[in-house]
């Protein structure tokens, strides 16, 4: 195995580029506390018990964000939480992933095209918007990119010691790029010879494949099989999905019906393309409507002309081969669902770096084989201008801001670390993230995917707005004594008849049955004892506060 080679300027720049713009996406989430990527509130706030562990002890819904977090990742922040708190690590993570995608990225289609090339299709991916905002959070997808580019730049020069080894990283930190992955590498020990399909199993290839395959497959046996956490559950599948609303549009997250894989592909290619972004308002702009597909059908029609004018230009098979990896696990986990997780990420990890790799090399190479000079060097000398002026695409992606509860996170923090904290659940979101606090339920952790897990959350989710909207004190009271609830979050605003009548409250199958209960009634004790007299938006009440204001009524 070769040692890492040192960086060329143009490799540099490339860096410095990637650096800049992912420093400049994510600035707003690096000077302010309470900016971060929303799926923070799920995937990242249980890793303060590295730093401190009396957090979350005791708590179903850290118990359910630590049971589907990879092992490799989970290791990552717990090492590196010996320097660095992971929340701060979250936040640095995503420039530096965007900045060594981009230099794999260049040094990949370098390969087969120029450097040029190289630095056209890692420009390109720096201002596409889709893989900045997937890396924003510094989450195990953030690293699914990043590997995916690491395993192809190593597989189509037939490093194979360095892909098995990428192929393991993709494993313990991200399975849905390991396994397209793993797929591809598969298919390239078929050849094709006089029109006829071979194995090409090379010795040495197919050690490291076997190895990888028996080494991954064991860890990801024990992790998702072996050690299922018993107030878990098991995944469900598709027959448990049928006719139950929250697997659908309305529900949590749309899992059902499966989207076609077509419309997928198309979505994909499009955001993950800044160019066909690009287009697309620009066609706007001249109040041309627009339609996706054609949209994506000539952009691949400009692609393959330009491929043939570049007659030199060969595309390394294995491109080709992971895409046709991602649409073969699409149509596989639809089959599987969700025991495979969601198909559509099996497009959005393969498709669409792939379509900008190809695309993006093949344009940067027809611009350096432009013949008059003079002309190159101003279409070369437009396109890097053109790119310094679209780093607005990328400003704050894939940010949430969640300082306007930021007085009601400073109240939550000095709780008991063992206190239970009941709130509504999209005002709990960023309890634990910034307060430090275990919540009841929330919206971010109410994922439908674990049959134990979610028959838990529905019930205490039904209860928390039968107390929440409760005519008397003694339905509250009980509530209380039910969970041991140490302290109800009220918020004003959720008793407004503005509010009252809007027609979605929270997701099904919840939002029916809350209105239902809505209907008609005009009291509600909790607004009535704590809020009507109170000038505060928010109000916190324990079982003392209840035991007060029973004894006044």
């Amino acid at each position: 195995m070769r040692l890492p080679r040192s960086l060329s300027k143009i490799e540099l720049i490339v860096i410095v580029i990637a650096f800049l713009g992912a420093f400049y996406s994510q600035s707003w989430a690096l000077l302010n506390r309470y900016v971060v990527n929303n799926d923070v509130t799920q995937n990242i706030y249980w890793m303060q018990q590295f730093k401190d562990g009396g957090l979350f002890r005791d708590d179903l819904l850290t118990e359910f964000a630590q049971n589907f977090q990879p092992w490799g990742f989970t290791l990552f922040y717990r090492f590196f939480s010996l320097w660095m708190h992971p929340y701060h690590l979250s936040k640095i993570l995503p420039i530096l992933l965007l900045a060594v995608s981009a230099l794999f990225i260049f040094r990949l289609v370098s390969t087969f095209a120029d450097e040029f090339a190289g630095f056209f299709a890692a420009s390109v991916f720096v201002l596409t918007p889709m893989y900045i905002t997937r890396m924003a959070g510094g989450q195990a997808r953030a690293f699914g990119i990043p590997l995916l580019i690491l395993f192809l730049h190593h597989f189509i020069k037939k490093s194979y010691l360095i892909s098995s080894m990428v192929l393991f990283l993709q494993s313990q930190f991200y399975p849905i790029v390991f396994l397209p992955s793993f797929l591809a590498f598969a298919l390239s020990f078929v050849t094709i010879k006089n029109r006829r399909l071979a194995l090409n199993a090379e010795k040495k290839k197919l050690v490291f494949f076997l190895t990888t395959a028996l080494l991954c497959s064991t860890l990801l046996g024990l992790k998702y099989y072996e050690f299922r956490n018993p107030a878990i559950g098991s995944i469900v599948v598709k027959k448990d999905m049928i006719n139950k609303p929250e697997y659908y549009q309305e529900g949590r997250h749309q899992i059902l019906p499966v989207t076609p894989v077509s419309y997928v592909v198309v979505r994909q290619i499009y955001h993950g393309c800044y160019l066909l972004d690009q287009a697309n308002k620009f066609l706007h702009r001249l109040r041309i409507p627009t339609f996706r597909s054609l949209l994506v059908l000539v952009f691949l029609g400009i692609f393959f002309l330009v491929k043939i004018w570049n007659r030199k230009l060969m595309i390394p098979p294995e491109l080709y081969s992971v895409a046709l990896s991602g649409i073969l696990l699409y149509w596989l986990s639809d089959r599987l669902l969700l025991r495979l997780y969601m198909p559509d990420r099996y497009i959005e990890y393969t498709i669409a770096p792939v379509i900008l790799i190809i695309s993006g090399g093949a344009i940067g190479h027809s611009i350096s084989n432009i013949r008059i000079v003079t002309l190159r060097k101003g279409v070369q000398f437009a396109a890097v201008v053109f790119f310094c002026a679209s780093f607005g695409l990328i400003k704050d992606a894939g940010l949430e801001d969640f300082s306007r509860y930021r007085g009601l996170y400073e109240r939550t923090s000095v709780l008991s670390k063992a206190a239970m904290v009941a709130a509504h659940p999209y005002l709990a979101d960023g309890i634990p993230t910034f307060s430090f606090r275990k919540v009841f339920v929330n919206y971010e952790l109410s994922h439908p995917w674990y049959d134990t897990y979610w028959e838990t959350i529905k019930a205490r989710t039904i209860d928390f707005f039968n107390a929440y909207y409760a005519e008397n004190l003694d339905s509250v009271s009980a509530f209380f004594r039910k969970y041991r609830i140490d302290w109800l979050i009220l918020c004003r605003d959720h008793y407004s008849p503005e509010y009252l009548k809007k027609k979605k409250i929270y997701f099904e199958p919840f939002n029916s049955q809350i209105l239902d209960s809505l209907r008609g009634r005009k009291k509600f004790i909790l607004f009535d004892v704590f809020l009507k007299n109170s000038d505060e938006e928010y109000v916190l009440i324990n079982k003392k506060d209840l035991s007060t204001a029973k004894s006044n009524l």
